[in-house]
């Protein structure tokens, strides 16, 4: 079981968080509103198309392995824990550089830090506002902020990768308590979501696959670490929330500020849904062609004068009621559907979840750092399929990989950061 799960952890992945937003929705006790046929319809034929990408991933792999009677086994790596920590503290260093940048570039927004953080919900839509400027308005200190910011990622990778040796294992977390005062600056919950997953799914993948380690003294060591460090974000979200309640809605005590908690969280798993369903039924879609999906290389080809601005159609997700809540997520499925349609949603779900497999695969198949990168940003993808298409943010994806394929190939010779056993 242990095996299949692993082998399989985009499929199990995907299927367990969407088994955990249907069980939420049919428990209701909030009193969503339900489903239209249509919508229901709709997601459902997203969700098939991915779990038929899967599915024909594992045939194919299955079939080409067996007629190229191909080893079908799992690669044993050895990391060099010198190189890759150093590393490590060296990405962590430069995350901290931009920590500092967009530290300084909130405070200069408003009359100091102490004032910025004073207003929770005007900053945060201060925080938007300047993150989603296309040319007009563009800051390019906050973008090399947010590109300093990006080694954060490949600081959770390393991290995951690093803890699984006992030595300064508390320094393998310095990625996520860094992604926590990113998210108290910024007031968002996704950057540290994104940070931990990518630190949890690299945990994962290397723990199956590292040689020369006790694997069960390594699990007990991972279930106290995920343990330790979910109690670490449960506290933080309440901060947040409380942060955002108290200034929005006046001085909440504890016990109400626990229950609005406890709904917002409900409502952020099983209301995307209803979201969605409600843009799909209220508009008559004129297709964006890729604006949506891709909104990212047509951002930089208007900065670098390529495209016009003008003839950029800017996708804003407006917010919506779900229950007593406003969200403004509706899953993947509104990206395909914003750019092609239904069509778009059938197609592109499969060949989202049949490459997404298969490159998941070949990292089990043959190491490297390249592909432990994709591995975790495409988990993530489908970890997070219920709020939005995490792929599309194509700035960070470009940026990283190829700042990790220079690594490998001009920077690091063959076995300075690992060794694949045959």
């Amino acid at each position: 079981m242990y095996n299949f799960t692993i082998r399989n952890l985009p499929l199990v992945t995907f299927t367990a968080i969407w088994i955990i937003v249907f069980g939420l929705f049919f428990v209701n006790p909030y009193n969503f509103e339900n489903l239209s046929k249509d919508g229901l319809v709709v997601i459902i034929t997203g969700l098939i198309s991915v779990l038929l990408g899967f599915i024909l991933s594992a045939l194919y792999l299955k079939v080409g392995l067996n007629r190229l009677n191909s080893d079908q086994s799992v690669s044993a790596v050895r990391f060099n824990y010198k190189n890759l920590w150093h590393l490590h503290l060296i990405t962590i260093i430069l995350s901290f550089i931009g920590f500092v940048f967009l530290t300084l570039h909130y405070s200069s927004e408003s009359n100091g830090l102490v004032e910025f953080l004073q207003n929770p919900i005007a900053a945060r839509y201060k925080v938007v506002q300047l993150s989603t400027a296309v040319k007009t308005d563009w800051s390019f200190f906050l973008s090399i902020s947010s590109y300093f910011l990006d080694f954060n990622y490949i600081a959770s990778i390393l991290g995951g990768i690093l803890f699984h040796y006992n030595s300064n294992r508390i320094f393998t977390y310095a990625s996520i308590f860094l992604g926590i005062l990113t998210s108290i600056i910024t007031f968002q919950r996704y950057f540290i979501i994104h940070v931990f997953m990518l630190w949890f799914f690299s945990l994962i993948i290397t723990g199956y696959m590292i040689s020369g380690i006790d694997k069960k003294v390594l699990r007990r060591g991972f279930v106290k670490a995920v343990i330790f460090l979910s109690l670490i974000l449960v506290i933080f979200f309440s901060i947040i929330f409380g942060l955002r309640q108290s200034s929005d809605e006046g001085d909440l005590n504890t016990n109400k500020i626990a229950e609005l908690i406890i709904e917002s969280n409900y409502t952020y798993l099983a209301g995307n849904i209803i979201a969605f369903d409600k843009y799909y039924i209220s508009n008559e879609i004129s297709p964006y062609n890729g604006f949506s999906t891709f909104r990212d290389l047509f951002k930089w080809l208007i900065r670098a004068g390529l495209w016009d601005e003008n003839n950029f159609i800017n996708v804003k997700q407006e917010f919506v009621s779900v229950g007593q809540s406003e969200l403004n997520t509706y899953t993947f499925l509104r990206n395909f559907y914003e750019d092609f349609g239904v069509f778009g949603i059938a197609i592109l779900s499969f060949f989202w979840a049949f490459f997404g497999q298969i490159i998941f695969n070949s990292t089990l198949k043959k190491f490297s750092l390249v592909k432990l990168f994709l591995s975790t940003h495409l988990l993530f993808s489908f970890f997070m399929s219920f709020y939005g298409f995490a792929l599309q943010n194509m700035n960070l994806i470009g940026i990283v990989f190829i700042f990790i394929l220079l690594l490998e190939l001009f920077i690091y010779s063959a076995n300075e950061l690992y060794t694949i056993e045959i």
